[in-house]
């Protein structure tokens, strides 16, 4: 347990050292990755560009979740979707195809945060390969009138660093959080 306590924390502090700015779009054509933050930056100085707008817009986004929320959510879907569609063709990846083969099963979620330009950051490790940590960025639009999500998308996933999880880990993390589940 304790060995297990070590190596979650030990994920959170290398996943956010490492940071993520290195994403492709979610569209089947691949999209420079300064084009997208580039985007994303516009819609939300068009909306307005200062950091308690957006601050505010993560307020909207997150203001229902419980603690359980934060590990079963609609970003999350979003992402297994996007895997799954990577997976059969349908979007390209190219941050991700030197790991192709360690991608195609399910995955546990390492850590979840709101992102400042919007949605989740998401670190995710793969159960038939523990030892790889990717994250992902799942974007939602909000419509600020009625304070709902409109839309979900992913940003991109990509490879992060190594992390010391085995199988074994990953089998007794679930089995002591039960909240926790295998997407």
């Amino acid at each position: 347990m304790k060995k297990l306590v070590i190596g979650l924390f030990l994920l959170i502090i290398a996943t956010i050292v490492i940071g993520c700015l290195n994403f492709k779009s979610s569209d089947s054509k691949e999209v420079d990755s300064t084009t997208v933050k580039k985007d994303v930056m516009n819609d939300s100085i068009l909306e307005d560009d200062s950091a308690e707008s957006k601050m505010g817009l993560n307020r909207i986004r997150f203001k229902n979740f419980k603690d359980k929320d934060w590990y079963d959510n609609e970003y999350i879907r979003c992402l297994r979707k996007y895997l799954d569609d990577y997976n059969r063709g349908k979007v390209r990846n190219a941050d991700l195809d030197p790991y192709k083969e360690k991608v195609r099963g399910k995955f546990v979620i390492g850590s979840v945060e709101p992102y400042l330009l919007g949605g989740l950051i998401i670190r995710i490790v793969f159960v038939d390969y523990p030892k790889n940590v990717f994250s992902s960025w799942v974007y939602s639009s909000v419509d600020e009138d009625t304070e709902t999500i409109i839309d979900y998308d992913v940003h991109g996933v990509s490879y992060e660093g190594e992390s010391e999880f085995t199988k074994e880990d990953i089998q007794q993390f679930l089995k002591e959080n039960p909240g926790q589940k295998v997407w």
